[in-house]
């Protein structure tokens, strides 16, 4: 066999065993590999340097950009995307250094799904089984993770009437029309008062501070729900959008670095999802 036969043949190889020639993998990491009808589907992308130097790659992007995510149902077709358009191939770069990993969380809501969702911007997966596969261009080279399965359930019991009145609460949004502001933060608040343990929840305290915050322009409210999401949901993917709008308060908080800490130990003995707690020991570092 020729050399440059040779040399394509191990590319091909590497890149179907998720490993390029300058030893980077990717990784696909559910928050949970089981999630309820409606709940939200949060999936970690990892891109490691297994290398023994440090590496730049192209920023991954879902979508039209660097990353390409194949979500199949159980079925084998596969769903198309529907985020927004990113064309991030070559134009922004990172550096991981050595034996390190660069991840990034998304909520799969506004990206995929089989049926309209909760909000007229998101998306929900039907009760069911998905398997999901990403290819990563770095660089003009292709890498590929592993294939992982997500299961969709409907929901029992409590949960059950949870999702009823969740679903009402998003019902009463109208983004367009402010009149019904406050009627859409009363459903979110007789929804969090019942069911302040249910899976929905999480998600009922992000919507109601997005509407404060985004809508109604009201950040003191806002924060005081995002206050709530880490105090009771650290473990969240919710829990990012808190960080990041919380962050100059956090700052500014005498008690920073104590704070922090309890709210990453709390994560450390409740959750093994590490971009929480990567999260939060890089907003340590850049608020010192």
């Amino acid at each position: 066999m020729k050399t440059k036969e040779l040399v394509l043949l191990c590319s091909i190889l590497f890149a179907r065993m998720g490993f390029s020639q300058n030893n980077l993998s990717v990784e696909l990491k559910f928050e949970k590999p089981s999630v309820l009808y409606k709940e939200a589907v949060f999936l970690e992308i990892i891109i490691k340097n297994n290398s023994t130097t440090d590496v730049t790659i192209d920023r991954p992007g879902v979508g039209h950009g660097s990353i390409k995510l194949i979500v199949l149902d159980s079925d084998g077709k596969e769903l198309p995307y529907y985020g927004r358009i990113e064309t991030t191939i070559g134009k922004s770069q990172i550096k991981v250094t050595a034996g390190n990993e660069y991840s990034y969380l998304y909520d799969l809501s506004f990206m995929y799904g089989n049926e309209p969702g909760l909000d007229y911007r998101m998306y929900s997966f039907k009760p069911g089984s998905y398997t999901m596969q990403a290819k990563y261009i770095n660089k003009g080279e292709l890498i590929i993770s592993s294939r992982i399965t997500l299961s969709v359930e409907e929901p029992q019991g409590d949960e059950k009437q949870a999702l009823r009145i969740y679903t009402q609460a998003f019902q009463n949004i109208d983004y367009k029309d402010k009149s019904t502001k406050e009627r859409s933060i009363a459903s979110f608040n007789n929804f969090i008062e019942k069911y302040p343990n249910s899976r929905y929840t999480p998600g009922a305290l992000a919507h109601a501070a997005s509407i404060c915050k985004i809508v109604l322009r009201d950040k003191t409210r806002a924060d005081r729900y995002y206050y709530q999401l880490i105090e009771q949901h650290v473990s969240s993917g919710h829990v990012l959008d808190a960080f990041t709008s919380l962050k100059k308060e956090i700052q500014m908080r005498p008690d920073k670095e104590s704070y922090l800490q309890k709210v990453l130990e709390r994560a450390d003995s409740s959750s093994s999802a590490h971009y929480v707690k990567e999260y939060i020991t890089n907003l340590k570092t850049e608020i010192k």
